[in-house]
C-alpha cells in the first residue's frame, strides 16, 4: 500500500481484477512541472465529477467527457493525470445490501479507466468505455445521462518516461487499450526536446473499429512517430479504403511480426516497450518479447 499521506487506499478500493498496476500498490507520481509543483492533484480523493458530455463512437464503445465539480476543490487544485496512468471510477452497489456473498458485500464498485486527453486548469478529462453486455459498471455507465455526477480518484500507475534512458519507444495496444497508449504518444510528441522514436503497433477488428484514425494518421506527420495497425477481421478490399500513406496490414500481430519488428534495431538496448490491453494480450506479448531478447525492465505493463 502507498505510503504517502495525501493518498491512501483501502480494499474496497481495489477493483478486484488483478491489474497490473493495482491502487493498492500505487504511489502517486511526482509532478515535475515547476508551474505545478504547488498545486494540489485533486484526483488524490474520491471527489464527484459532472458527466459533460457522452458519445457512441464505435459500435459498443462510449467517450464520456467529466468535470470536477469546482465546489468540491480548492480554487488553487489542479487536475493531473500523467501520461499511461488510470483513474478509478465509482459506483454504488445496490445489490450489496441485500447479498450474503463476499463478491458483492462492498458497498463501492470500482474499475480503471484511461483518460486520453485532460486539461490540468480547467479540471477536466475524457475516457473511453467499453460497453460490456452484462458488467456490473457497464450498466451503471450506459444509465448516466448528461449532467449527472460520478465519483473518481488517481492517478494510478507506475508509468514513468525517461528520453534520456533509451532512444526508441514501441508501443502495443489493442481496443480501447489505445487510450493512455496515445497519451503517451502526445506527452512525447508535445515536447520539443525529447528526440525519442515512437513505434506504435494497434490491433483492432476491422477499418471500421479503428479508434482515432484520423489523429493517428495525422500524427504521422512527425518526424519520430510511425504507426502500424493490425486488423484481426479484415474486409477483402479494405486496402482500397486506407488514407494516403496509411500503414494498415491484415492479420494479427503475432510471434513472428515481432522478430521483424526487433530486426529494425541494431540495440535491444534501446529499446522501451509499452502494452495496454486485456491481460492476456498482455502477458503473451510480453512473453514474446522476452523471448526475442528483451530484458524484463525493458517492457512495461499499463
Amino acid at each position: 500500500m502507498s505510503t504517502n499521506p495525501d493518498f491512501q487506499a483501502s480494499e474496497a478500493d481495489c477493483c478486484g481484477n488483478g491489474c497490473s498496476n493495482c491502487i493498492l500498490d500505487t504511489i502517486p507520481t511526482k509532478i515535475t512541472k515547476t508551474n505545478l509543483q504547488d498545486k494540489v492533484n485533486i484526483l488524490l480523493c474520491y471527489r464527484p465529477y459532472q458527466l459533460l458530455e457522452r458519445l457512441e463512437i464505435k459500435g459498443n464503445i462510449l467517450q464520456m467527457h467529466f468535470k470536477c465539480i469546482r465546489g468540491t476543490a480548492d480554487a488553487d487544485s489542479i487536475l493531473y493525470v500523467p501520461p499511461g496512468h488510470h483513474v478509478m471510477m465509482q459506483a454504488p452497489n445496490n445489490e450489496a445490501s441485500n447479498s450474503k456473498t463476499e463478491a458483492v458485500a462492498s458497498s463501492y464498485v470500482t474499475r480503471p479507466y484511461s483518460p486520453f486527453w485532460s486539461d490540468v486548469e480547467q479540471l477536466e478529462f475524457k475516457i473511453l468505455v467499453n460497453i460490456a453486455p452484462n458488467g456490473f459498471m457497464s450498466k451503471y455507465i450506459q444509465q448516466l445521462s448528461v449532467g449527472d455526477e460520478v465519483f473518481f480518484r488517481g492517478p494510478v500507475g507506475s508509468f514513468r518516461h525517461n528520453p534520456k534512458s533509451y532512444g526508441n519507444v514501441l508501443l502495443f495496444c489493442h481496443g480501447v487499450a489505445i487510450a493512455p497508449i496515445l497519451a503517451i504518444i502526445k506527452d512525447i510528441l508535445n515536447d520539443d526536446e525529447d528526440v525519442t522514436r515512437i513505434k506504435l503497433f494497434a490491433c483492432f477488428e476491422n477499418l471500421e473499429k479503428i479508434l482515432f484514425r484520423d489523429e493517428l494518421h495525422e500524427l504521422n506527420g512527425y518526424w519520430n512517430f510511425r504507426s502500424r495497425i493490425y486488423l484481426s477481421r479484415p474486409e477483402e478490399d479494405f486496402h482500397k479504403k486506407l488514407k494516403y500513406k496509411e500503414n494498415v496490414v491484415g492479420g494479427r500481430l503475432n510471434g513472428e511480426e515481432l522478430r521483424t519488428i526487433l530486426t529494425e534495431f541494431k540495440d535491444l538496448q534501446s529499446i522501451k516497450c509499452v502494452i495496454c490491453g486485456s491481460k492476456p494480450f498482455q502477458e503473451n506479448l510480453k512473453q514474446m518479447l522476452l523471448e526475442r531478447g528483451l530484458e524484463e525492465n525493458a517492457v512495461d505493463i499499463l
